[in-house]
């Protein structure tokens, strides 16, 4: 990697290709996001660098932040980057618990390890790259991403079709692979308890209109 300058510009592959690397994640153990609403996944990934090559398994830790493309029809990673941690060595640690024994010196604290994130890829705009990321049909759109109480959040728009099956009526909006569908009655309930938030709220406002009425 350090000969072929890889280490300074990266590298770049066809995924298609029968020498590509090999990437798969068995398991991811957290989800969470930081101060900044970056998404930090931590996991372990088999690695395997050519077709003959061992496998490779260990964990990792990757920050990103997500976002869309082509209209929010595409949603993926943007700008991720990867952990790299710096902790005391096993031998060094049992030396430094040694020496301080034989010294009679307190036993000191391990200090805590040092993550180090360096991005993957050089960083372009946004609107210079082609649609990728997941693909949600041409018929949805996220309109608008955000962080709130640490959940991930989105508002989508997407097109409803109705239809009819086993005598209910129903309406529906397909994503790749999965197909949600809303019936009648739920759309009914729905209404229902939205006439009634609202009128919850008129009459909230009435109350406090007549308590400021009432102080003056």
């Amino acid at each position: 990697d350090l000969a072929d300058g890889a280490m300074f510009v990266g590298r770049t592959w066809n995924l298609n290709s029968p020498s590509a690397p090999l990437v798969e994640v068995p398991k991811l153990t957290n989800i969470e996001f930081d101060e900044m609403n970056r998404v930090i996944i931590t996991g372990r990934a088999k690695v395997q660098a050519s077709p003959d090559a061992p496998v490779v398994e260990n964990g990792f830790k990757l920050r990103t932040k997500l976002g869309t493309s082509g209209n929010g029809r595409y949603i993926g990673l943007r700008d991720p980057e990867l952990a790299i941690l710096l902790e005391c060595p096993r031998a060094w640690e049992k030396n430094i618990l040694q020496a301080a024994s034989k010294l009679n010196l307190p036993r000191p604290t391990k200090p805590q390890p040092v993550v180090l994130f360096i991005p993957l890829g050089t960083a372009r705009k946004l609107e210079a790259e082609a649609p990728r990321g997941f693909d949600l049909g041409p018929d949805n759109e996220i309109t608008s991403i955000w962080i709130d109480k640490g959940a991930l959040r989105f508002k989508l728009s997407a097109v409803l079709r109705p239809g009819k099956f086993l005598g209910n009526n129903y309406i529906a909006f397909s994503v790749p692979i999965r197909t949600f569908i809303i019936t009648r009655d739920r759309v009914r309930a729905a209404i229902r308890s939205a006439r009634l938030n609202k009128r919850q709220a008129i009459m909230e406002e009435r109350k406090a209109r007549l308590a400021v009425t009432l102080a003056e």
